[in-house]
């Protein structure tokens, strides 16, 4: 299998992330799949009390768990899978200093002959 980037979206209502909350994520993102330092993409994307209905987001936005997408190719395991998906929740929940239930993850696994990268279709 060749490495491939998992491209994870963060939408939150706070404007920036905590300083060092996209470093850490990428490290733990590496370590879990064996990916070399170039291959995880994080996109922190604010969104605005007006552009939202989750009524948890209401509140205090210090307090509210983000809503993240992460693609990635759909070979790898089960287990790293899961993996990640709590990984990306403790180190977020830690961070963010919010509850760990008030983090939504999902994994959208992209099947061959769906992916362009470094110049060509994965198949």
């Amino acid at each position: 299998m060749v490495a491939s980037m998992p491209i994870i979206d963060i939408f939150s209502p706070l404007k920036d992330p905590p300083p060092r909350l996209l470093p850490s994520l990428a490290i733990q993102v590496r370590e879990i799949l064996g990916l070399p330092d170039d291959r995880v993409w994080l996109l922190w994307h604010p969104i605005a009390q007006s552009h939202h209905f989750r009524p948890n987001w209401s509140g205090d936005p210090a307090r509210a768990g983000p809503i993240v997408k992460v693609r990635c190719k759909s070979d790898y395991s089960d287990i790293q899978v899961r993996s990640l998906i709590q990984g990306l929740a403790e180190t977020m929940a830690g961070h963010l200093e919010v509850p760990v239930d008030s983090i939504y993850i999902v994994v959208d696994p992209v099947l061959k002959g769906r992916l362009f990268v470094r110049g060509t279709l994965w198949e």
